[in-house]
Protein backbone atom coordinates (compact mmCIF):
# COMPACT_ATOMS: atom_id res chain seq x y z
CA UNK A 1 0.00 0.00 0.00
CA UNK A 2 1.37 3.40 -0.94
CA UNK A 3 0.21 7.01 -1.09
CA UNK A 4 0.68 8.84 -4.39
CA UNK A 5 0.03 12.44 -5.34
CA UNK A 6 -2.87 12.50 -7.81
CA UNK A 7 -1.97 13.24 -11.42
CA UNK A 8 -3.26 12.57 -14.93
CA UNK A 9 -1.64 9.13 -15.13
CA UNK A 10 -4.24 7.98 -12.58
CA UNK A 11 -7.23 8.76 -14.83
CA UNK A 12 -8.27 5.17 -15.63
CA UNK A 13 -7.61 3.85 -12.12
CA UNK A 14 -9.51 6.77 -10.57
CA UNK A 15 -12.45 6.26 -12.96
CA UNK A 16 -12.55 2.58 -11.98
CA UNK A 17 -12.45 3.45 -8.27
CA UNK A 18 -15.22 6.03 -8.53
CA UNK A 19 -17.49 3.84 -10.67
CA UNK A 20 -16.99 0.68 -8.61
CA UNK A 21 -17.74 2.54 -5.37
CA UNK A 22 -20.38 4.96 -6.55
CA UNK A 23 -23.35 3.27 -4.87
CA UNK A 24 -21.42 2.77 -1.66
CA UNK A 25 -20.30 6.42 -1.49
CA UNK A 26 -23.79 7.62 -2.37
CA UNK A 27 -25.13 5.65 0.61
CA UNK A 28 -23.07 7.98 2.85
CA UNK A 29 -22.83 11.32 1.03
CA UNK A 30 -24.52 13.21 -1.78
CA UNK A 31 -23.97 11.99 -5.32
CA UNK A 32 -21.46 13.68 -7.57
CA UNK A 33 -24.12 13.43 -10.29
CA UNK A 34 -24.17 11.39 -13.48
CA UNK A 35 -22.08 13.87 -15.46
CA UNK A 36 -19.06 13.33 -13.19
CA UNK A 37 -18.56 9.73 -14.33
CA UNK A 38 -17.23 10.53 -17.79
CA UNK A 39 -13.53 10.49 -18.72
CA UNK A 40 -13.33 14.16 -19.83
CA UNK A 41 -15.01 15.31 -16.61
CA UNK A 42 -12.78 13.21 -14.36
CA UNK A 43 -9.72 14.38 -16.31
CA UNK A 44 -10.80 18.01 -15.76
CA UNK A 45 -11.36 17.17 -12.07
CA UNK A 46 -7.80 15.81 -11.81
CA UNK A 47 -6.39 18.86 -13.58
CA UNK A 48 -8.28 21.16 -11.20
CA UNK A 49 -6.88 19.31 -8.19
CA UNK A 50 -3.34 19.42 -9.61
CA UNK A 51 -3.77 23.16 -10.19
CA UNK A 52 -4.94 23.57 -6.58
CA UNK A 53 -1.82 21.69 -5.45
CA UNK A 54 0.42 23.94 -7.57
CA UNK A 55 -1.25 26.97 -5.94
CA UNK A 56 -0.58 25.55 -2.46
CA UNK A 57 -4.27 25.18 -1.67
CA UNK A 58 -4.77 21.43 -1.62
CA UNK A 59 -2.92 18.11 -1.63
CA UNK A 60 -4.91 15.35 -3.34
CA UNK A 61 -3.61 11.80 -3.08
CA UNK A 62 -4.57 8.24 -3.84
CA UNK A 63 -3.88 5.09 -1.88
CA UNK A 64 -2.68 2.46 -4.35
CA UNK A 65 -2.43 -1.26 -3.79
CA UNK A 66 -1.60 -3.75 -6.56
CA UNK A 67 -1.91 -0.94 -9.14
CA UNK A 68 -5.48 -0.26 -8.02
CA UNK A 69 -6.90 2.82 -6.28
CA UNK A 70 -8.34 1.73 -2.95
CA UNK A 71 -8.80 5.19 -1.39
CA UNK A 72 -8.63 8.90 -1.93
CA UNK A 73 -7.05 11.16 0.69
CA UNK A 74 -6.62 14.90 0.73
CA UNK A 75 -5.48 17.91 2.66
CA UNK A 76 -7.54 20.95 1.74
CA UNK A 77 -8.27 24.50 2.83
CA UNK A 78 -4.60 24.97 3.66
CA UNK A 79 -4.23 28.18 5.66
CA UNK A 80 -0.57 29.21 5.81
CA UNK A 81 -1.30 32.14 8.12
CA UNK A 82 -2.44 29.92 10.98
CA UNK A 83 -0.71 26.74 9.72
CA UNK A 84 -3.80 24.56 9.60
CA UNK A 85 -5.78 22.55 7.06
CA UNK A 86 -8.60 20.03 6.79
CA UNK A 87 -8.12 16.34 5.98
CA UNK A 88 -10.52 13.95 4.32
CA UNK A 89 -10.57 10.48 2.83
CA UNK A 90 -12.86 7.97 1.15
CA UNK A 91 -12.09 4.28 1.07
CA UNK A 92 -13.29 1.65 -1.39
CA UNK A 93 -16.03 -0.54 0.02
CA UNK A 94 -13.89 -3.64 -0.59
CA UNK A 95 -11.09 -2.13 1.53
CA UNK A 96 -13.17 -1.17 4.58
CA UNK A 97 -11.84 -2.61 7.84
CA UNK A 98 -8.39 -3.36 6.41
CA UNK A 99 -6.47 -0.40 7.84
CA UNK A 100 -6.64 1.66 4.65
CA UNK A 101 -8.24 4.72 6.27
CA UNK A 102 -5.69 4.56 9.10
CA UNK A 103 -2.84 4.32 6.59
CA UNK A 104 -4.23 7.22 4.54
CA UNK A 105 -4.71 9.43 7.59
CA UNK A 106 -1.28 8.63 9.05
CA UNK A 107 0.27 9.46 5.66
CA UNK A 108 -1.61 12.77 5.49
CA UNK A 109 -0.48 13.66 9.01
CA UNK A 110 3.15 12.98 8.05
CA UNK A 111 2.83 15.13 4.90
CA UNK A 112 1.18 17.91 6.91
CA UNK A 113 4.12 17.95 9.31
CA UNK A 114 7.05 17.42 6.96
CA UNK A 115 6.01 18.83 3.59
CA UNK A 116 3.53 21.52 4.59
CA UNK A 117 4.82 22.51 8.04
CA UNK A 118 1.33 22.68 9.48
CA UNK A 119 0.62 22.98 13.20
CA UNK A 120 -2.86 21.46 13.24
CA UNK A 121 -5.38 19.51 11.19
CA UNK A 122 -9.15 19.35 11.35
CA UNK A 123 -11.65 16.85 9.99
CA UNK A 124 -15.44 16.75 9.86
CA UNK A 125 -17.42 13.55 10.31
CA UNK A 126 -21.13 13.07 9.75
CA UNK A 127 -23.10 11.06 12.27
CA UNK A 128 -23.76 8.31 9.71
CA UNK A 129 -20.04 7.45 9.64
CA UNK A 130 -18.89 6.43 13.13
CA UNK A 131 -16.05 4.32 11.69
CA UNK A 132 -14.39 7.47 10.39
CA UNK A 133 -14.62 9.07 13.83
CA UNK A 134 -12.87 6.02 15.33
CA UNK A 135 -10.06 6.27 12.76
CA UNK A 136 -9.53 9.93 13.64
CA UNK A 137 -9.53 9.24 17.37
CA UNK A 138 -6.98 6.41 16.98
CA UNK A 139 -4.66 8.91 15.25
CA UNK A 140 -4.99 11.38 18.14
CA UNK A 141 -7.72 13.68 16.82
CA UNK A 142 -9.96 15.12 19.55
CA UNK A 143 -13.63 16.03 19.17
CA UNK A 144 -14.12 19.80 19.12
CA UNK A 145 -17.73 20.58 18.34
CA UNK A 146 -20.84 18.94 17.01
CA UNK A 147 -23.42 20.69 14.90
CA UNK A 148 -26.86 19.08 15.02
CA UNK A 149 -28.97 18.92 11.85
CA UNK A 150 -26.00 20.19 9.84
CA UNK A 151 -26.53 18.17 6.68
CA UNK A 152 -29.66 16.85 5.02
CA UNK A 153 -29.04 13.53 3.34
CA UNK A 154 -31.78 11.29 1.97
CA UNK A 155 -34.40 13.46 3.69
CA UNK A 156 -32.70 12.88 7.04
CA UNK A 157 -30.81 15.53 8.98
CA UNK A 158 -27.39 14.46 10.23
CA UNK A 159 -25.11 15.93 12.83
CA UNK A 160 -21.56 16.77 11.85
CA UNK A 161 -18.66 16.72 14.29
CA UNK A 162 -15.34 18.50 13.96
CA UNK A 163 -12.14 16.84 15.14
CA UNK A 164 -8.74 18.48 15.62
CA UNK A 165 -5.18 17.25 15.87
CA UNK A 166 -2.34 19.45 17.13
CA UNK A 167 0.84 18.62 15.23
CA UNK A 168 3.34 20.72 17.18
CA UNK A 169 3.58 18.38 20.17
Amino acid sequence: MKLELLNEKHLTALMDFELENRLYFESLIASRGNDFYRRPVVLAHIRDLVSDYDAGEKLSCLVIQDDEVIARANIKDIDDEVSTAEVGYRVAESAIGKGVASFALASLIELAKTQLGLKSLTAWVMSNNPASARVLEKQGFVEQESIQNHYCFNRRYLACTQYRLNLDR
